[in-house]
């Protein structure tokens, strides 16, 4: 198991580099404005997502499946950290993360209903107040 997370750790950035050079020597020079772009627009995810998750997370609970609220949270961070990263395979996966598909798991669904429960107890003023 370490040597397989060892494996994935060393022969990502590898493999980054590797179809960042072939990508950049297809388009030349373009690479460097892609490369750019990618990372502006992970600050601008990044930003958003900062602002906007709270209110994504309270849409997800009101909907009734907070699960699938928080998981694409979480992808869309994810993705923001992948299009910092320079290279054409991380924007790649950062892309892919932002399709708007969703796991089977994700789709808890919490009844709804209109009921409340619990207890109350009426209390009068004229007795709360001090003579």
């Amino acid at each position: 198991m370490v040597r397989i997370v060892l494996f994935i750790l060393l022969g990502f950035p590898v493999l980054e580099l590797a179809t960042t050079l072939w990508v950049g020597s297809m388009i030349g020079g373009w690479i460097w404005l892609w490369l750019l772009g990618s990372f502006l627009g992970g600050m601008l995810i990044l930003k958003g997502q900062r602002l906007g998750a709270p209110l994504l997370i309270m849409q997800a609970l009101k909907s009734g499946n907070p699960v699938a609220g928080m998981l694409w949270n979480v992808r869309i961070a994810l993705c923001g950290i992948m299009l910092i990263v320079p290279g054409v395979l991380s924007d790649a996966l950062a892309l892919l993360l932002l399709l708007p598909w969703q796991p089977k798991f994700a789709t808890v669904k919490m009844p709804q209903d209109d009921t409340i429960e619990g207890e109350y107890r009426r209390v009068d003023d004229s007795f709360t107040r001090l003579r």
